[in-house]
């Protein structure tokens, strides 16, 4: 995941990062996604729950989570 974060490829948008989506993508764009709005990964999703979002301005209950087909563009 560090290689990943080294190139650019992983922000992640909770505290302690998630690895769900460099496990499944190889990339992770949940921080740019919760800040339009989007929905962000499970883990992601369950962190902001938690009180663990790291994302200045965006508020735990407008965060949506994506439990079937969440994709990174």
């Amino acid at each position: 995941m560090k290689d990943l974060m080294n190139d650019g490829k992983y922000v992640c948008c909770i505290k302690d990062d998630c690895d769900r989506c460099a496990l499944d993508h190889q990339n992770c764009d949940c921080a740019v996604e919760v800040k339009a709005g989007k929905p962000v990964c499970p883990d992601c999703y369950a962190g902001w729950q938690r009180g663990d979002g790291d994302v200045p301005g965006v508020a735990a209950k407008t965060v949506k989570g994506s439990f079937h087909s969440h994709q990174h563009h």
